[in-house]
């Protein structure tokens, strides 16, 4: 996305000469990959439960963004009705929470049992 936004304001500029673009990043968030390994486990417990789960990206500076640097860290995300999260408009189900909690508590089990 930034190459693009880079490429797209050079663009404009070189269009438009009576533009003066100088663009500066205010601040950069780097990409932080989770613990493969408890990434599968989630999809696993997910299939199980039969819970529909894809992998995703969250931009969100969430505390699992610096765990991730230090131990083995994932996330489990639940629907928000309409997308809405990090918002006083957030609203998830009791149901889709719980099923949440359940996937959690699964990978939490079977990483303890896995390892003695």
């Amino acid at each position: 996305m930034h190459d693009a936004l880079m490429r797209g304001c050079s663009d404009l500029a070189s269009t438009h000469s009576t533009i003066g673009l100088d663009v500066q990043p205010r601040w950069h968030s780097p990409v932080v990959r989770f613990d493969p390994s408890l990434a599968k486990l989630v999809r696993s417990s997910a299939q199980r439960m039969g819970v529909s789960a894809h992998d995703m990206v969250s931009g969100a500076g969430h505390d699992a963004f610096h765990l991730a640097r230090q131990i083995p860290t994932v996330m489990i995300f639940v629907p928000c009705r309409d997308g809405i999260s990090h918002n006083p408009r957030e609203y998830a189900s009791p149901e889709d929470v719980a099923a949440g909690a359940n996937v959690l508590l699964s990978v939490v089990l079977e990483r303890a049992t896995s390892r003695g």
